[in-house]
């Protein structure tokens, strides 16, 4: 840290870099003299004053005083970001403010004051993932913020030496794993609601049974539910299973797939629809019925429809609905191609 500071981007900061943008901060010279460095901390007060808090720090803020996602997913968002962009997380100014803390009385305070906000913050989305059900007892919520802090902390120190040349995929299912890891034994979880969103789901998992048991636990702290699921063995030690969910309606997408690949791996997670939950017999007797119900209108559609633009001759009639006076019943015609 250069106890002068440069005035066009601040005591002790790199210009090159803002929120979002992973910099190189400058390591403090341990053969510098203890006056140098009692100058650096002293010139850190005025940037750690009016510093604000990058974005991680401030999503964790906004979401322990006003929840708007679940605690599971807030959660597994600061990590898929903390490892991804660790400056994020953590200001390159505040690593330096730490380090140099000790130094000076008034620097050593005002650091204090951001990581006791961050800590509250932390312990507070801890507690909704408490009331979520997916806190066990046995953990406290201060040594698990903690472990949050400091492992956001830990890879914010080691990003300037390129050590974490990880798959951002492993280390976003490390971190499912670690969350699970959590949860009761049998958490109660809330199911999703009327607006609950379908969803249509494969994933790569091991042949074992237990992989199965592991797969449906974390959709489960997802508050997802499985609506219907079927395996099929890809080799000796492999399986691939289909899902069809249903999920709270403030659930990306993404965090379905960060969960499923915490357990396997080639997770893929597609919008469904509303039939995706019947079993196809169910589906067959169901078109059948309506062939049958409406089966004036399906001699005058099919005809009609088969040399449309759009199915190329290729039809699939998922529906039949009768002709509303004077519009063409091909319109009535659902296909997929």
């Amino acid at each position: 840290t250069d106890s002068g500071g440069d005035s066009a981007s601040g005591p002790g900061c790199d210009s090159r870099r803002r929120h979002g943008a992973v910099g190189r901060w400058r390591p403090i010279g341990v053969t510098r003299p203890d006056q140098a460095l009692s100058d650096a901390a002293v010139s850190l007060r005025a940037v750690i004053e009016s510093l604000p808090f990058p974005p991680v720090a401030q999503a964790m803020a906004d979401q322990a005083a006003d929840p708007d996602i679940p605690a599971m997913q807030a959660l597994m968002n600061a990590a898929r970001d903390a490892f991804g962009t660790p400056a994020s997380a953590w200001e390159v100014a505040e690593l330096q403010a730490m380090a140099l803390a000790g130094r000076d009385r008034v620097l050593l305070h005002e650091v204090k004051a951001r990581l006791d906000l961050r800590w509250l913050a932390v312990r507070e989305v801890v507690r909704q993932l408490r009331g979520a059900g997916a806190v066990d007892v046995t953990v406290d919520d201060d040594a698990a913020a903690l472990h949050v802090l400091a492992v956001g902390l830990g890879l914010a120190m080691l990003e300037p030496f390129d050590l974490h040349a990880q798959d951002p995929q492993k280390w976003a299912a490390l971190a499912v794993r670690l969350l699970e890891s959590l949860a009761a034994v049998d958490p109660v979880i809330d199911l999703p609601g009327d607006t609950a969103r379908t969803w249509r789901a494969r994933v790569t998992v091991s042949l074992n049974p237990t992989a199965l048991a592991r797969l449906l636990r974390v959709l489960s702290l997802l508050r997802v539910r499985v609506m219907s699921i079927s395996t099929a063995p890809l080799s000796a030690t492999e399986q691939l299973v289909d899902l069809v969910l249903h999920g709270p309606d403030d659930l990306e997408r993404a965090t379905i797939e960060q969960g499923m690949a915490s357990v396997g791996s080639d997770a893929i997670v597609a919008r469904g629809s509303a039939v995706d939950g019947d079993d196809v017999a169910t589906r067959v007797l169901h078109l059948s019925a309506e062939l049958v119900r409406h089966r004036g209108e399906v001699l005058r559609v099919v005809p009609s429809a088969a040399f449309s633009k759009c199915t190329h001759g290729l039809l699939r009639i998922l529906s039949i609905r009768p002709c509303a006076p004077g519009t063409s019943c091909a319109t009535n015609v659902v296909s997929l191609t």
